[in-house]
């Protein structure tokens, strides 16, 4: 019973102090020995992070994970990439897509060390560009421009408009889930106009369209 109450505690043998244990309905006396106890220095052991991961955050909100361990004596707590940490915490204020990926906490003290390990991805809308941002093309000629998204889950749906913003452009729009590719065939002689590109997934919507230039000549 002392041996599971103190856990990492060895019993030194050491003078004993004699007492006695007496059960007065069975009539029964024990002679026991009580030994002094000395607590061992013992190395890291159940190592937590709380909260458990991976963790999904959206770019810019805070993160805050503490690491503890059971050490005798107490461990110190290191994070690699490296945080702000106190006492086994660590806190990233504004997340950034950069930031994304592995975070080790290292719990540690004379005896030894553990490390546990925690993943944290960050989500964030689309930024798109477009490919090229101008074309210059002759009356019934083909014009291509591809709109790419850089996104976090990388799961986008795209619009296309004229700069205006009071009618889609002429053409045929070819998607996928990281681009989308607008064709225009046997293009018509007009003025230089802007089409912009702009996506969105399941944390929002593009910060800024792309745009791009389109100059048909007339024959």
């Amino acid at each position: 019973m002392i041996r599971s109450a103190l856990d990492q505690a060895l019993l030194l043998l050491l003078p004993p102090y004699h007492y006695q244990l007496h059960h007065a309905q069975h009539h029964i006396m024990i002679n026991c020995n009580l030994r002094k106890l000395r607590i061992i220095p013992d190395g890291p052991s159940n190592g937590t992070l709380t909260p458990t991961g991976p963790l999904a955050k959206v770019e810019n909100e805070s993160v805050s994970v503490h690491c503890s361990a059971d050490c005798n004596p107490d461990c110190t707590y290191t994070w690699t990439p490296r945080g702000d940490t106190d006492n086994g915490e660590l806190y990233i204020d504004r997340i950034h897509r950069s930031q994304a990926g592995n975070y080790t906490c290292e719990a540690e003290n004379e005896v030894g060390s553990l490390t546990e390990t925690l993943t944290i991805e960050v989500l964030y809308p689309p930024d798109v560009h477009v490919n090229p941002e101008s074309v210059t093309v002759v009356e019934g000629q083909t014009a291509t421009v591809v709109c790419t998204a850089d996104a976090n889950p990388n799961s986008n749906t795209f619009q296309w408009r004229n700069a205006t913003g009071d009618s889609d452009p002429d053409g045929e729009i070819d998607s996928s889930d990281i681009q989308s590719t607008l064709t225009v065939e046997d293009a018509r002689c007009q003025k230089r106009s802007q089409i912009q590109c702009s996506a969105s997934n399941t944390v929002g919507g593009s910060p800024m369209p792309a745009t791009a230039l389109l100059d048909v000549h007339c024959k």
